[in-house]
């Protein structure tokens, strides 16, 4: 996973600010220039504008973007072994802004809050963050706003959930690219998703079909490893039963993980079930900063 350029999107809300730790520590780890975004919106509600109003005459946009620029150069501060490029866009829709600066420069990576300035504080994770993940052309790492602030001074342990599809096989060796960096630990999970069955279809599958099944997975989950995952880094598996999105997070909370790295897409029949309703809620529930990766180009 080769980084040179990170986009930080940023609303100035305290989820954004907390999700400026994780930026600058990337940054500075893999020697990337950090562009630190802030879009002033036309004609809607602005969350940096001082009197939440609607924002339609030039003499306010002005205002707000010279509030923006002071902003952006106190945050800047807080580094000193980053370079950090500070960007004001205007536009009328903030996924927009994002997702065509992101092109312009290239970016290889975006880091995002996923809560944001809203009456409903649902900004980011409503709207914005969901739409950047779906349409960005590289992997976007979101974060969730917590009680504190979680600074990351070191990704310790990796948390990679598999599907066994060639999506999640890719967020392996992104992992491993990873891991190798920081000497991480890297931990293989997959879930098994049992779907509920009408009564009248009996126990079926029973108990004893459930943990074969588990005991398959942990066999896969294994031989993946080994194939792809080298000797120097330490790395465990565990399978669970139950709903995959629940799993995860709960897996990651219980654990202690550092980071999420999980695809896009998934196995379905539409190939679309980790980013319709996976990764969704994996983005919406995690404590700890999720790495959503994009499917190559021959992949769909």
């Amino acid at each position: 996973m080769d980084v040179k350029t990170i986009l930080f999107p940023t609303d100035f809300s305290e989820c954004s600010e907390q999700a400026l730790d994780h930026a600058l520590f990337l940054a500075e780890s893999l020697g990337a220039e950090l562009h630190m975004l802030h879009a002033v919106l036309l004609h809607q509600e602005d969350p940096a504008n001082p009197e939440q109003s609607f924002t339609s005459d030039i003499g306010l946009l002005d205002r707000l973007s010279k509030i923006a620029q002071t902003r952006m150069a106190e945050m800047a501060q807080r580094t000193t072994q980053v370079k950090v490029r500070q960007v004001e866009r205007r536009g009328f829709s903030a996924p927009v802004v994002i997702l065509e600066y992101a092109s312009e420069v290239h970016a290889d990576l975006i880091v995002m809050g996923t809560h944001g300035h809203h009456a409903a504080a649902r900004f980011f994770l409503g709207s914005v963050a969901e739409q950047v993940v779906r349409h960005a052309e590289c992997p976007v790492l979101t974060l969730r706003k917590g009680k504190t602030g979680r600074p990351l001074e070191a990704i310790e342990s990796i948390l990679v959930p598999v599907d066994f599809s060639e999506h999640s096989r890719r967020a392996v060796e992104t992992a491993v690219e990873l891991a190798d960096r920081w000497q991480s630990r890297i931990e293989l999970l997959h879930v098994l998703e049992i779907p509920p069955l009408p009564a009248f279809y009996g126990p079926i599958p029973d108990i004893a079909s459930a943990q074969r099944l588990l005991e398959l997975s942990d066999d896969e989950l294994r031989e993946l490893g080994n194939e792809l995952i080298p000797d120097a880094l330490e790395w465990t598996v565990t399978t669970h039963e139950g709903s995959a999105a629940s799993e995860i997070v709960r897996h990651a909370r219980d654990a202690g993980s550092d980071l999420i790295v999980i695809p896009s897409h998934g196995r379905s029949g539409l190939d679309r079930l980790l980013m319709g309703s996976t990764t969704q809620r994996v983005l919406r529930m995690a404590e700890c900063p999720v790495l959503t990766l994009k499917p190559m180009a021959d992949e769909g």
